[in-house]
């Protein structure tokens, strides 16, 4: 069969990228506004100033198996904190300003709705402002379902077992999917589930394999369109295919018939700078093994230390090649907001920067 121009196009700059950058686009698409947001944390930890937390927050862990914990986002991973919380440090959350604000630059947002958050006495209605807040400012909200205590890096991980799934997890996703029913955009079916420090736990309580995984995405996939049939499944967001860990996790999937029960393939890519020719050729392989159109739910720098113009420029890196060589529905930068407390949260957030502003002239200049 005489491959299409598209194909053929990619097939060129493939065997070319080894000595340079292809100098013509094979069909990808930008983004805008409307296809641009954050990762909102909906939970930040804060301090009195006296009580911030750096590297030795990794460290703490429960002394008690049943003692609840506060989980959070960072960008080194997810934290753990055992409940109640020590002095000086407390709990806050999105306010509508953020909401305002989100708007003001994009369209999109993609939240952490965690099964502890969503279930604990304090945080449940925090949970359900972030899915009433984003409709009410016209936000495509992405929700991101997950139990942390089955991640490998919680003190008292266990597996993702049938009695697991009937008892606990269905019962969260139906919950969350019937509260969201006709406002959320999409739900992301766990998070980085092979990155090395959290993975995520099969139903043996080893690392989850690729088969095993997408027979739990078509499970779950199969109960949220039941409950919310119009928004769209997106799978557990790959840390990065051009990583090589990552991108032979990546064909396993693809292998195992992923494509059959997500919506968009859902990827990260984070670079410090421009995209080289090595790393453009790896885009160019995946686009060919590929079908779906693609959702960027972390798009980001990997120094976030660097000044505003480099995280942009970095940001602005990675579109670029990812609309050379795919048809990009969306595009997410980690993350809007960070609490006071952790040091090594902080210089992620955009909220408050000059990167915010940068960010809104880039997409609605």
């Amino acid at each position: 069969m005489t491959p299409s121009r598209r194909e053929f196009l990619k097939l060129v700059s493939l065997a070319l990228a080894g000595t340079m950058l292809p100098s013509c686009s094979s069909g990808g698409s930008d983004v805008g506004r409307e296809a641009f947001g954050f990762h909102l944390n909906p939970v930040l930890l804060n301090s009195t100033g006296s009580s911030a937390l750096g590297k030795s927050l990794k460290a703490l862990a429960p002394t008690d198996p049943d003692a609840p914990f506060f989980s959070y986002s960072t960008g080194l991973g997810v934290r753990h904190v055992q409940l109640p919380l020590a002095d000086g440090l407390t709990k806050a959350y999105p306010t509508e300003d953020d909401y305002q604000r989100m708007k003001r630059i994009g369209d999109f947002v993609i939240s952490n709705i965690w099964k502890g958050y969503w279930e604990d006495a304090q945080d449940a209605r925090e949970m359900r402002n972030v899915i009433e807040r984003c409709a009410g400012n016209g936000l495509y909200l992405t929700i991101r379902l997950e139990d942390q205590t089955r991640n490998s890096n919680y003190a008292y991980a266990a597996a993702t077992d049938e009695t697991w799934f009937v008892n606990e997890f269905e019962p969260y996703i139906r919950s969350v999917a019937q509260y969201a029913k006709g406002r959320a955009y999409a739900y992301q079916v766990w998070n980085e589930a092979w990155h090395p420090d959290r993975y995520m736990l099969g139903p043996t309580g080893a690392k989850i394999t690729a088969d095993e995984y997408v027979t739990f995405l078509a499970r779950v996939r199969s109960i949220l369109k039941a409950e919310d049939p119009d928004a769209l499944v997106l799978n557990s967001g790959m840390t990065s295919i051009v990583e090589s860990y990552y991108n032979s996790i990546t064909k396993d999937l693809l292998d195992a018939g992923l494509e059959d029960y997500t919506d968009q393939f859902n990827f990260h890519y984070y670079s410090d700078g421009g995209v080289d020719a090595s790393t453009e050729a790896k885009l160019i392989e995946m686009d060919m093994l590929i079908d779906r159109d693609v959702i960027l739910t972390e798009c980001n720098h990997i120094d976030p230390t660097r000044e505003a113009e480099g995280k942009l420029n970095a940001i602005r890196a990675i579109r670029e090649a990812i609309a050379r060589w795919f048809h990009m529905k969306g595009l997410f930068v980690f993350c809007w907001n960070a609490g006071t407390a952790d040091e090594e949260l902080l210089p992620w957030a955009v909220k408050g920067t000059e990167l915010e502003e940068l960010l809104y002239q880039e997409f609605n200049g």
